[in-house]
């Protein structure tokens, strides 16, 4: 991906201070075999931004492109609770989180 983490934090950091969002972004996950970023809101929100989005918003800061991060920042959605990553119960946990069934059919 053109560009990292950190970066796309700095750039949506901005957008969120100009139109004075109400909620904190905290991360930003890069995800590469979607083609995107994720931004996770005050840990309860999320919303994904293309990655075409944020270069052309980079490179010619482009009003269409501003206005269609704006639109997905405001309208991030709420995770579902299987969605919820709650990393301190994950690190603490001795189980497995994921089983695997390996039987033949």
């Amino acid at each position: 991906m053109r560009h990292n983490a950190e970066e796309v934090m700095k750039i949506l950091q901005e957008v969120a201070q100009d139109m004075k969002l109400d909620k904190k972004i905290q991360q930003i996950i890069c995800r590469e075999d979607y083609g995107d970023y994720q931004a996770v809101l005050d840990g309860t929100h999320h919303c994904e931004i293309r990655e075409k989005l944020v270069e052309m918003y980079v490179a010619n800061k482009d009003p269409d492109s501003l206005r269609e991060i704006k639109g997905a920042l405001q309208n991030a959605a709420l995770y579902e609770e299987w969605e919820r990553l709650d990393a301190k119960k994950r690190e603490d946990s001795d189980d497995d989180d994921v089983l695997i069934d390996d039987t033949e059919i």
